[in-house]
């Protein structure tokens, strides 16, 4: 039975606990719960999911999935559906689920891509109805011939 007042037993059997050492522990909980990432965290702008696109007719996730066919490890999926969330491509890439990848789209409805542990940045894009995944390159360093960049903000803090 709990009572209010601090100064008496909360269970006078086995567990003698007080309001204010269950006060402490709720804070502890609360606290154990924020460092583990099971808090409710704001999303970050560059790994919001879901997104829906500048135009609106796509949604991107990028939920982390296992892998049952890779000895059941954890990775990232790109997946696009439509507005009705019908899944149009789902990518089957290879990027960790225990790494941070960052995620926006362009105003073109093309999405980016910026892999934390090799520094690769990709894109997907939908070219006669099909979504193709592409390498555009390293960090900041555009590798390919095509006039195009990632947005400024698919970049976490630390990338120069």
């Amino acid at each position: 039975m709990l009572f209010a007042d601090a100064s008496r037993p909360v269970n006078s059997g086995v567990m003698r606990l007080h309001v204010s050492e269950l006060a402490m522990a709720g804070i502890m909980l609360a606290l154990s719960l924020a460092l583990s990432g099971c808090a409710q965290i704001a999303s970050k702008s560059n790994q919001k999911s879901p997104s829906v696109s500048p135009s609106g007719k796509y949604v991107l996730t990028v939920p982390v999935e296992r892998d049952p066919q890779r000895r059941n490890l954890p990775y990232w999926r790109v997946t696009i559906s439509d507005a009705t969330e019908k899944v149009l491509f789902k990518d089957d890439s290879e990027f960790a689920g225990q790494l941070n990848v960052y995620w926006l789209w362009d105003s073109e409805d093309r999405v980016w891509l910026f892999n934390s542990d090799t520094g690769r940045v990709y894109f997907w894009e939908s070219s006669g109805g099909k979504w193709k995944r592409a390498e555009w390159g390293h960090g900041k360093v555009k590798e390919i011939e095509r006039d195009l960049s990632p947005p400024a903000e698919l970049y976490p803090d630390y990338v120069k």
